[in-house]
This record gives structure tokens, C-alpha cells and sequence, in this order.
């Protein structure tokens, strides 16, 4: 399957079940009620036990990613349905832990990062702890997105670019260390076993992965710009408030459909080299 085929393939394929789209978007929902709470000051108890529940949901979200995965390895072209939770609930502890361990060089780097600026951003009107908070997430997409926009900030030294480059290099590595791991049965020791995910990379030929990373990312920033473009527009018409509101959702929604997006991209990408091995 050729990079045109697996991203038309990949941008059908979350919508193909519009019940099981949306079951995802309400778990999304439920990660983040801890930030509805906070904007009500709320008790801190009941924040601190909203955001302890959003950390363990981020969990179901990372196995549904995963069992996207091995559904395609059983070439099996639907929405996976959301059962056996207790089994979806371990896979993404397990996808947790597999991305903490690939990303921690840059996660240090932007944990270093944070408390060395904190003047700065002190003066700049940032909460460091909320800051630092960003870093404590469950749910992969998000923890990259955020350790990205943590080494992007315009005011940092060069070398701080290292930590970035680190991202940007074992990112794709990380998401075929989960295809590989989907290939043992979600064996958590599979995900390390860098020998078989170069002979996986060999296979799918580091020019096809190269394209297929840069043409996701591609896809993931068009987005982004067209829902900065559609918010800039939505605000002109409405008011602030429902603004707020109207944002939220859509931003939980293109969330749920990126998710869906790169786990089936992904997925293919990865089929792609075994069937070339």
C-alpha cells in the first residue's frame, strides 16, 4: 500500500462509525473535566479526584489506539467496539509506559527547561506548576503535543533544540515500537526489541517512513489550521462565551478523529513492511 492509499484510507476510516466516534470523544471529555471544574473553582478535592480519573480514562483512550492496531494486523477494517475494558485499560498502561520511556530524555529536557525559565515565564504571566502539570498526562498524543510546544518556546537557549530533535527523531520509532508490540499479542518486552523494528523500518524502507511521518504531520497541521481559521471565524459571529463552549467541542472532536486518524495510519504502515519482509 503506497503513502496516497494508507492517508485516504486512514482519513475514512474514523468516521466509518460515527457511535464508536463519539464514545471516544465523551472518554476524551471525561479526561479533561477536571479544567470544567477548575474554571468553576470547584473544591480542590473534587479537582484533585477529577484529574486523578481523567489520568486513569487517558488509559482507555491509549488501549482503543492499540486495539485499532491489532485490528488491523487481523486485517479487520472497522471501529473496534468498546469492550473488554479491563484488557483495553491494561494495553494503554502498557502504551503509557512504552512512550515515557522513549520520550524521557526530552521529557527531562522540558522538565529542566520549566524550572530554569522560571522567572521568565513568571514574568510573562505563566503558572509554572500548571506548566508542569501538562507534563503529567496520560494519553499519548497529547503528552508529545505538549513536550513539543514546552521545547518550541521562542525565548530558549539552542541547545534546548536538542530535546525537540530528540522527539521529533524517536517519534516514529515509539509508533512502531507499538506495531510491533500489537504483533506479540501486546507483549510489553516486543517494544523494545530494536532489532526487529530496524528489520520492520528495512521493510518499509526509511524513505516510505520518512514520507508517511512528514505526510501525517502535514495532515495534523492543515487541521490545525483550518480549526484556528473555523474558531477565528466562529468567535466573529458568537459570543465569547459561547465561543468557549463551541471550541471545547470541536477540539475534543478533531482530538478523538486524530487518534483514530494515526492509529490506522499507523497500522497500515507498519502491514506495509511486514508484507515486504
Amino acid at each position: 500500500m503506497n503513502i496516497k492509499d494508507i492517508i485516504v484510507d486512514s482519513a475514512q476510516y474514523p468516521l466509518s462509525d460515527l457511535k464508536k466516534f463519539f464514545i471516544l470523544v465523551i472518554i476524551l471529555l471525561i479526561t479533561q473535566l477536571w479544567v470544567l471544574a477548575s474554571s468553576f473553582d470547584a473544591a480542590q478535592l473534587l479537582i484533585w479526584i477529577l484529574m486523578l480519573t481523567g489520568f486513569i480514562a487517558g488509559f482507555l483512550v491509549n488501549g482503543y489506539f492499540f486495539r485499532i492496531i491489532e485490528y488491523a494486523l487481523e486485517d479487520r477494517v472497522v471501529l473496534p467496539d468498546f469492550t473488554d475494558w479491563s484488557t483495553m485499560f491494561l494495553d494503554g498502561l502498557k502504551v503509557f509506559l512504552v512512550e515515557v520511556l522513549y520520550l524521557l530524555p526530552a521529557i527531562l529536557v522540558a522538565i529542566f527547561l520549566l524550572i530554569s525559565s522560571a522567572g521568565y515565564l513568571a514574568a510573562e504571566g505563566f503558572e509554572l506548576n500548571a506548566l508542569l502539570l501538562s507534563l503529567a498526562q496520560s494519553k499519548i498524543l497529547e503528552l508529545i503535543l505538549n513536550v513539543i510546544i514546552i521545547l518550541t518556546q521562542t525565548h530558549l537557549p539552542p541547545e534546548y533544540l536538542y530535546g525537540l530533535v530528540y522527539l521529533l527523531v524517536i517519534s516514529p520509532l515509539f509508533f512502531l515500537a507499538l506495531g510491533l508490540m500489537a504483533n506479540y499479542d501486546g507483549e510489553l518486552r516486543a517494544a523494545f526489541r530494536f532489532r526487529e523494528i530496524f528489520n520492520d523500518i528495512a521493510g518499509i524502507g526509511w524513505i516510505k517512513l520518512i514520507t508517511w511521518y512528514l505526510v501525517t504531520g502535514l495532515v495534523v497541521l492543515l487541521t490545525i489550521v483550518v480549526l484556528i481559521v473555523l474558531l477565528s471565524y466562529i468567535l466573529s459571529v458568537v459570543g465569547l462565551d459561547i465561543f468557549y463552549t463551541v471550541a471545547d467541542v470541536l477540539y475534543y472532536v478533531i482530538l478523538a478523529y486524530f487518534y483514530l486518524f494515526l492509529a490506522r495510519s499507523l497500522a497500515l504502515i507498519y502491514i506495509s513492511g511486514q508484507k515486504s519482509l
